[in-house]
């Protein structure tokens, strides 16, 4: 009797304690939620959005799936929401940049809910941790589609997880449906999965690694037909802008000290307290998400390599999800010792202050720079760009610049050049050189929003 009290008590003490885990989770969400709204108007439209805006403005729905044909990587699955809600009600910081907040949290709850199966003590601590992660807050805040990857890498390997507990043909299905959905919202997102996978057959599960390996392959199948129709484009995008990767140790060191978002201060306790959960985490599941991290490292850079693509940190924002989860479970398992509480402060020290700087400080404004093109335009017959840039970005938020466009080399009296922060420096000093050789003499400078636009005119 007092054995069944006790197991009673025990019991009770547990599902309270459950019940304020989900309140904290709750709690955590609704706050993050309310910042996310805050953040997503807080800064204006910079060029990596914008290059997405020019897709999702397009007037039906097959220009905007054509579009995607020439945008190397592009894929449909990201970009239709914010395609949807631009063709409702206009284009603003809301209807661009509400789909990625969405996805942020989503994905947070499914982080939740992958915690859980792994053994994660505390859920709330995970996401707190996820949240505050510099190169997951920018995202999710921004009119981009890695938000919408991170969700469904979040959600493959939780399908993953839970099909490797039971396997069977329902969750295998569910496992197929969340990997092709990375494949459409993100191609780098589904690059996690393959050594997820193989970590099945490496450790003899042989049951849920066959499930896993014919739903993967079903996702693969369906993701041809895409990859078919669109490759020729992307790879007539990627050598018009000359895009070349360099191999390099470089490369490895930018990717440990960049893959928090912040840098060292952030980055260094983040992979240490994962390589450290990992050592603690059943050692199933642990060798799932390390392969999956692995996996997504050495396809994506293979990837980057072999189609000749730069290589940028944010490819590999869908192996944050495992480390968070990693560096958790060693924190909230692990000895406190004084060398814990120094990576736990330098951490929570250096993501903060990340998003404080990234947040606060002045960025480029690719819808006021359309506005000074628009006002030159005036006083100008013609515009004429760095050749590597693409005006198209600016009639985004101005359509009438699409007819004041130089012909080049340009042949009018007078004319404006224009270029920006991201111009290739090598092809404006061509530029510039070629207008001095033709005659023409810098005149009015006049700069915003990360732009600056010269007046040029040819003496009589």
């Amino acid at each position: 009797m007092w054995i069944a009290d006790r197991m009673s008590g025990l019991a009770g003490t547990f599902q309270s304690l459950m019940r304020r885990e989900r309140l904290w989770i709750a709690l955590l969400c609704a706050v993050y939620a309310a910042v996310l709204l805050w953040l997503m108007r807080l800064l204006p439209f910079w060029l990596d959005e914008v290059t997405q805006l020019a897709g999702t403005t397009q007037p039906t729905f097959g220009a905007f799936l054509g579009y995607h044909r020439y945008n190397a990587g592009g894929v449909p699955l990201g970009y239709l929401l914010q395609f949807w809600l631009i063709s409702a009600f206009g284009l603003g910081f809301i209807t661009a940049r509400l789909p990625s907040a969405l996805a942020s949290l989503l994905g947070c709850l499914a982080l939740a809910g992958l915690g859980r199966e792994a053994g994660v003590r505390s859920r709330a601590v995970l996401l707190a941790v996820f949240m505050i992660l510099p190169i997951q807050l920018r995202y999710a805040v921004e009119g981009r589609n890695y938000s919408h990857g991170l969700l469904f890498a979040i959600v493959a390997t939780w399908c993953l997880v839970r099909l490797d507990r039971s396997p069977g043909v329902g969750r295998g299905l569910l496992y197929a449906l969340a990997v092709a959905a990375s494949f459409y919202s993100q191609g780098f997102a589904a690059f996690i999965q393959p050594g997820q996978v193989l970590t099945l057959a490496l450790t003899r599960r042989w049951r849920s690694f066959a499930y896993a390996a014919a739903a993967f392959a079903l996702a693969l199948l369906s993701f041809v037909p895409w990859y078919i129709w669109t490759k020729s484009g992307w790879q007539q995008t990627i050598a018009t802008l000359a895009l070349r990767f360099e191999a390099s140790p470089h490369v490895a060191l930018v990717l440990l000290r960049e893959i928090s978002g912040d840098g060292w201060a952030a980055s260094l306790p983040l992979v240490a307290g994962a390589i450290y959960g990992f050592r603690r985490m059943e050692r199933r599941t642990g060798l799932l998400l390390a392969g999956g991290i692995l996996s997504g490292v050495v396809l994506g850079l293979s990837v980057d390599y072999t189609y000749h693509y730069f290589f940028a940190v944010r490819q590999f924002i869908f192996v944050v999800p495992a480390l968070t989860l990693l560096a958790v479970y060693g924190l909230l398992e692990g000895r406190r010792t004084p060398v814990w509480a120094v990576l736990v402060l330098l951490f929570l020290g250096g993501a903060l202050a990340k998003n404080y700087t990234y947040f606060s400080r002045p960025h480029e404004d690719v819808a006021v720079a359309a506005r000074l093109l628009l006002d030159t335009a005036a006083q100008s017959p013609c515009i004429a760009y760095v050749p590597t840039d693409d005006p198209r970005l600016y009639a985004v938020f101005e359509p009438a610049l699409a007819q004041h466009r130089c012909a080049w080399p340009p042949t009018d009296a007078s004319i404006a050049f224009a270029s920006n922060i991201h111009s290739e420096e090598g092809e404006r000093r061509s530029a510039l050189a070629a207008l001095a050789a033709a005659g023409y003499q810098p005149g009015e400078q006049r700069q915003a929003g990360g732009t600056t636009v010269t007046l040029f005119r040819k003496p009589r």
